[in-house]
């Protein structure tokens, strides 16, 4: 069914940010770029406050459990069609899946009560902050090959670092990225706006006034970098 789209006017919208979802510490460009979004949308007359969610706690385990350890099931076939010609990073998302229990039929269960759960109580504070902007993940973009990174003297790996938007993949919620800055050496740096479910009008009203007037990556730098 075609449903028709809405107009959503972000005007007089709590917009609630965070950047620690105590999963994975951010680089200091990535900070930035987050508050500076936040300072965008405060600019626009968009009410916006620094809120973390509560009831979140165990959020990744349940993404590893829906997302790495069930991904077996649907991803031996492609693994033993390619063998040896899997990606680097289906091969590190393979041996990390591999090394993990199968789970049972009781964790399943068990994880979509506790999934069901977390959501209604985000949902239920979500009443008040409609919309929730958050880091895409810990770092800019990245090097093809590279699985972690040290930030704030953290070791932190590829799942860890897109713990933020894996929060979405769990909890059914639309989102959006929106560049709004780049590192020091020209990489882009995007901002995650998570809205309520069948409110995603909302969500890209919001990532409109967030995206920066005129952004694009310096091809120069960025090629450098590349090629250093």
């Amino acid at each position: 069914m075609d449903l028709p789209i809405r107009k959503m006017n972000p005007s007089g919208v709590q917009v609630g940010w965070f950047d620690d979802n105590g999963i994975a510490p951010v680089t200091p460009e990535t900070r930035a770029a987050l508050r500076a979004a936040a300072g965008g949308l405060a600019s626009a007359g968009i009410e916006v406050e620094q809120y973390f969610p509560t009831g979140l706690d165990g959020f990744f385990d349940l993404f590893v459990l829906f997302f790495v350890q069930c991904g077996i099931v649907f991803l031996q076939p492609l693994v033993d069609e390619l063998g040896g010609r899997i990606s680097p990073l289906l091969r590190d998302y393979w041996t990390k899946a591999l090394a993990r229990p199968q789970p049972t039929f009781c964790d399943l269960v068990l994880g979509w009560a506790q999934r069901d759960q977390m959501r209604l109580t985000l949902l239920e504070q979500m009443q008040r902050f409609r919309i929730l902007l958050t880091p895409v993940c810990s770092t800019p973009a990245f090097r093809h090959g590279e699985r972690e990174w040290n930030v704030d003297g953290r070791r932190v790996e590829y799942l860890q670092s897109f713990s933020y938007c894996e929060l979405c993949n769990v909890l059914g919620l639309p989102a959006a990225v929106v560049p709004v800055g780049v590192s020091p050496e020209g990489l882009p740096i995007g901002v995650q706006i998570i809205g309520r479910p069948f409110e995603e009008e909302l969500v890209l009203a919001v990532a409109k006034l967030s995206r920066k007037p005129g952004w694009s990556p310096s091809v120069v730098r960025l090629v450098r970098w590349l090629s250093a």
